[in-house]
């Protein structure tokens, strides 16, 4: 098949597009299974520190300053996964482009460098991540937040 100029532009930016759509695809499927482990793992929390919760409470501690508490947490983590996740892709895509520079040498219109990451991409990574473990961590808060504190101690 002989191909003119546009076609095979029109061909590579449609492969371009699915390629994208499939990263962000199972980007949003790590970010969902990502905030179920973070409401797991902080409800969990809440219920294993639930004495700890009741005397906080008792002793003049405010529902929001329960929840602020785990909000807290849960920012935590996400801060701590989203800079990981940041340092795994930056390494990620130091070693993908080493290996196309490398194997793809031939390539009539090579590029110096074929993947190119952007500081507002990796900060807009960074935010994503946040909001998600924060979002997460909002019905673990209510949770802890609504605990009866006369209950949890007389039932110990």
């Amino acid at each position: 098949d002989v191909a003119t100029n546009r076609e095979t532009v029109s061909k590579i930016n449609t492969a371009s597009t699915v390629i994208n759509a499939l990263v962000i695809l199972v980007g949003l499927i790590i970010l969902l299974i990502s905030s179920a482990s973070i409401v797991n793992i902080l409800t969990m929390s809440v219920y294993e520190e639930a004495t700890d919760i009741a005397i906080l409470r008792s002793v003049g501690a405010r529902k929001s300053h329960v929840r602020g508490i785990y909000l807290l947490k849960a920012g935590f983590m996400g801060l701590i996964a989203s800079l990981d996740g940041l340092l795994i892709g930056i390494i990620a895509i130091h070693i993908a482009d080493t290996l196309a520079r490398t194997y793809l040498q031939y390539l009539p219109y090579r590029p110096d460098t074929f993947f190119l990451p952007s500081v507002s991409l990796a900060a807009a990574c960074f935010l994503v991540g946040l909001i998600f473990s924060l979002a997460a961590g909002t019905i673990p808060a209510n949770i802890a937040a609504s605990l009866n504190p006369s209950k949890v101690l007389r039932e110990g």
